[in-house]
């Protein structure tokens, strides 16, 4: 499987929940919508 920027970001972490940030702000400043998600640190995924 080829390596993604998203996989390796999280790639190890438990991930509890994400949104993406979808604002007329953001789709006016950004190429892409921001990803925001919550991990759970030191837990095993």
């Amino acid at each position: 499987m080829p390596w993604r920027l998203d996989y390796a970001l999280v790639c190890g972490l438990a991930v509890s929940d994400y949104f993406i940030h979808d604002t007329p702000g953001a789709r006016k400043l950004s190429d892409h919508l921001p990803v925001v998600c919550d991990v759970m640190v030191g837990a095993s995924s």
